[in-house]
Protein backbone atom coordinates (compact mmCIF):
# COMPACT_ATOMS: atom_id res chain seq x y z
CA UNK A 1 0.00 0.00 0.00
CA UNK A 2 2.81 2.39 0.93
CA UNK A 3 4.46 1.28 -2.64
CA UNK A 4 0.94 2.67 -4.20
CA UNK A 5 1.40 5.91 -2.41
CA UNK A 6 4.59 6.83 -2.98
CA UNK A 7 4.58 6.02 -7.03
CA UNK A 8 1.60 7.86 -7.29
CA UNK A 9 2.83 10.95 -5.29
CA UNK A 10 6.03 9.86 -7.59
CA UNK A 11 3.58 10.00 -11.03
CA UNK A 12 1.84 13.67 -9.49
CA UNK A 13 5.67 15.09 -8.73
CA UNK A 14 6.44 14.15 -12.30
CA UNK A 15 3.29 15.78 -14.11
CA UNK A 16 4.27 18.87 -12.01
CA UNK A 17 7.33 19.15 -12.82
CA UNK A 18 6.69 18.43 -17.18
CA UNK A 19 3.35 21.12 -16.62
CA UNK A 20 6.23 23.68 -14.86
CA UNK A 21 8.47 23.18 -18.12
CA UNK A 22 6.00 23.35 -20.49
CA UNK A 23 4.78 26.63 -18.89
CA UNK A 24 8.75 27.55 -19.04
CA UNK A 25 8.71 26.92 -22.51
CA UNK A 26 5.49 28.76 -23.38
CA UNK A 27 7.05 32.17 -21.50
CA UNK A 28 10.41 31.74 -23.81
CA UNK A 29 8.28 31.84 -26.65
CA UNK A 30 8.10 34.74 -29.00
CA UNK A 31 4.57 36.54 -29.92
CA UNK A 32 4.89 35.45 -33.31
CA UNK A 33 5.85 31.62 -32.10
CA UNK A 34 2.73 31.24 -30.66
CA UNK A 35 0.36 32.59 -32.77
CA UNK A 36 1.62 29.69 -35.54
CA UNK A 37 1.99 27.30 -33.10
CA UNK A 38 -0.77 24.96 -32.60
CA UNK A 39 -2.08 25.95 -29.38
CA UNK A 40 -1.73 29.43 -30.72
CA UNK A 41 -3.94 28.66 -33.77
CA UNK A 42 -6.94 26.84 -31.25
CA UNK A 43 -6.84 29.75 -28.69
CA UNK A 44 -7.76 31.93 -31.64
CA UNK A 45 -10.47 30.09 -33.38
CA UNK A 46 -11.92 28.94 -29.34
CA UNK A 47 -11.76 32.53 -29.01
CA UNK A 48 -15.65 33.28 -28.80
CA UNK A 49 -14.99 36.94 -28.71
CA UNK A 50 -13.63 36.32 -32.56
CA UNK A 51 -16.88 34.67 -33.94
CA UNK A 52 -18.99 36.91 -35.43
CA UNK A 53 -23.27 36.88 -34.29
CA UNK A 54 -21.49 36.05 -31.02
CA UNK A 55 -21.93 39.30 -29.16
CA UNK A 56 -25.93 40.88 -29.47
CA UNK A 57 -24.45 44.44 -29.28
CA UNK A 58 -22.51 43.81 -32.45
CA UNK A 59 -25.08 41.68 -34.38
CA UNK A 60 -27.30 44.85 -36.37
CA UNK A 61 -23.37 45.70 -37.36
CA UNK A 62 -22.17 42.70 -38.37
CA UNK A 63 -25.44 41.72 -40.79
CA UNK A 64 -25.11 44.84 -42.58
CA UNK A 65 -21.52 43.66 -43.20
CA UNK A 66 -21.85 40.43 -44.22
CA UNK A 67 -24.73 41.75 -46.48
CA UNK A 68 -21.74 44.60 -47.74
CA UNK A 69 -19.26 42.43 -48.66
CA UNK A 70 -21.61 40.02 -50.01
CA UNK A 71 -22.75 42.62 -52.83
CA UNK A 72 -19.01 44.08 -53.15
CA UNK A 73 -17.74 40.61 -53.75
CA UNK A 74 -20.36 39.85 -56.20
CA UNK A 75 -19.89 43.47 -57.70
CA UNK A 76 -16.00 42.65 -58.20
CA UNK A 77 -16.09 38.86 -59.44
CA UNK A 78 -18.40 40.22 -62.07
CA UNK A 79 -15.44 42.86 -63.25
CA UNK A 80 -13.11 39.69 -62.60
CA UNK A 81 -11.39 41.09 -59.14
CA UNK A 82 -11.36 38.57 -55.98
CA UNK A 83 -13.04 41.50 -54.58
CA UNK A 84 -10.96 40.52 -51.14
CA UNK A 85 -9.68 43.98 -50.65
CA UNK A 86 -13.05 45.41 -50.36
CA UNK A 87 -13.42 43.32 -47.09
CA UNK A 88 -10.86 44.78 -45.27
CA UNK A 89 -12.82 47.95 -44.07
CA UNK A 90 -15.85 46.47 -43.48
CA UNK A 91 -13.96 44.14 -41.18
CA UNK A 92 -12.31 47.18 -39.23
CA UNK A 93 -15.60 48.92 -38.99
CA UNK A 94 -18.84 45.98 -39.07
CA UNK A 95 -16.61 43.27 -36.99
CA UNK A 96 -14.63 45.47 -34.32
CA UNK A 97 -11.14 43.70 -35.53
CA UNK A 98 -7.61 45.23 -35.95
CA UNK A 99 -5.84 45.16 -39.10
CA UNK A 100 -3.48 42.11 -38.17
CA UNK A 101 -6.85 40.13 -37.89
CA UNK A 102 -8.88 41.65 -40.43
CA UNK A 103 -5.95 41.34 -43.24
CA UNK A 104 -5.54 37.41 -43.77
CA UNK A 105 -9.07 36.94 -43.62
CA UNK A 106 -9.53 38.86 -47.07
CA UNK A 107 -6.63 36.94 -48.59
CA UNK A 108 -8.53 34.09 -47.69
CA UNK A 109 -10.75 35.03 -49.86
CA UNK A 110 -9.07 36.04 -52.67
CA UNK A 111 -7.41 32.69 -52.88
CA UNK A 112 -10.58 31.02 -52.20
CA UNK A 113 -12.25 33.36 -55.28
CA UNK A 114 -9.17 33.20 -57.85
CA UNK A 115 -9.17 29.32 -57.17
CA UNK A 116 -13.09 29.05 -58.55
CA UNK A 117 -12.50 31.52 -61.28
CA UNK A 118 -10.16 29.23 -62.12
CA UNK A 119 -11.66 25.93 -62.26
CA UNK A 120 -14.72 28.20 -64.09
CA UNK A 121 -12.17 29.35 -66.96
CA UNK A 122 -9.69 27.06 -67.26
CA UNK A 123 -11.20 26.01 -70.64
CA UNK A 124 -12.98 28.72 -72.15
CA UNK A 125 -11.45 30.49 -74.75
CA UNK A 126 -10.37 33.80 -75.92
CA UNK A 127 -13.35 35.55 -77.60
CA UNK A 128 -11.03 37.28 -80.06
CA UNK A 129 -9.42 34.02 -80.71
CA UNK A 130 -10.87 30.59 -80.57
CA UNK A 131 -7.89 28.77 -81.39
CA UNK A 132 -6.17 29.80 -78.06
CA UNK A 133 -7.79 29.87 -74.17
CA UNK A 134 -8.90 33.11 -71.98
CA UNK A 135 -6.06 32.85 -69.31
CA UNK A 136 -2.61 34.36 -71.19
CA UNK A 137 -0.70 31.83 -69.71
CA UNK A 138 2.91 33.32 -70.62
CA UNK A 139 1.50 36.65 -68.95
CA UNK A 140 0.81 34.61 -66.15
CA UNK A 141 4.55 32.78 -66.09
CA UNK A 142 6.21 36.67 -66.24
CA UNK A 143 4.15 38.25 -63.69
CA UNK A 144 3.81 35.77 -60.72
CA UNK A 145 6.90 35.72 -59.33
CA UNK A 146 6.69 39.70 -59.22
CA UNK A 147 3.74 39.24 -57.67
CA UNK A 148 4.98 36.54 -54.77
CA UNK A 149 7.81 38.90 -54.05
CA UNK A 150 5.57 41.53 -53.64
CA UNK A 151 3.68 39.93 -51.65
CA UNK A 152 6.28 38.73 -49.35
CA UNK A 153 8.21 41.57 -49.29
CA UNK A 154 5.35 43.80 -48.34
CA UNK A 155 3.58 41.16 -45.95
CA UNK A 156 7.81 41.28 -44.35
CA UNK A 157 7.64 45.54 -44.14
CA UNK A 158 4.17 45.39 -42.72
CA UNK A 159 5.79 43.67 -39.59
CA UNK A 160 8.02 46.40 -39.20
CA UNK A 161 5.17 49.42 -39.07
CA UNK A 162 2.79 50.69 -36.16
CA UNK A 163 -0.81 49.68 -37.15
CA UNK A 164 -2.27 53.03 -37.90
CA UNK A 165 0.58 53.38 -40.77
CA UNK A 166 -0.66 50.25 -41.82
CA UNK A 167 -4.07 52.01 -42.14
CA UNK A 168 -2.73 55.13 -43.60
CA UNK A 169 -0.86 53.46 -46.67
CA UNK A 170 -4.13 50.82 -46.90
CA UNK A 171 -6.74 54.02 -47.37
CA UNK A 172 -4.32 55.76 -49.64
CA UNK A 173 -4.05 52.56 -52.01
CA UNK A 174 -7.50 51.68 -51.85
CA UNK A 175 -8.36 55.64 -52.75
CA UNK A 176 -6.27 55.30 -55.56
CA UNK A 177 -7.34 52.17 -56.67
CA UNK A 178 -10.67 53.37 -56.39
CA UNK A 179 -9.85 56.87 -58.68
CA UNK A 180 -8.19 54.57 -61.06
CA UNK A 181 -11.45 51.87 -61.77
CA UNK A 182 -13.54 55.11 -61.92
CA UNK A 183 -11.47 56.17 -64.48
CA UNK A 184 -10.86 53.62 -66.35
CA UNK A 185 -15.08 52.76 -66.04
CA UNK A 186 -15.46 56.31 -67.70
CA UNK A 187 -13.48 55.75 -70.24
CA UNK A 188 -14.97 52.40 -71.29
CA UNK A 189 -18.69 53.92 -71.10
CA UNK A 190 -17.37 56.54 -73.49
CA UNK A 191 -16.06 54.24 -75.81
CA UNK A 192 -19.34 52.51 -76.06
Amino acid sequence: MAMCGTVESLKLEEDQRMKGLEDLIEEDMTIEEKRWSLKGAMNFVIDQSKVPFADPDLLPLEITGSIMMFLLILVANMGGLSGAGTNIPIMLICYDMNMNEAVPLPAFVAVCATIFRFILNFNKRHPNSKDRVAINYEVVEITMPFVFLGSFTGVKLGHLFPEWVRVVVFGVTVAWSIKTTFTKALKLRAKE
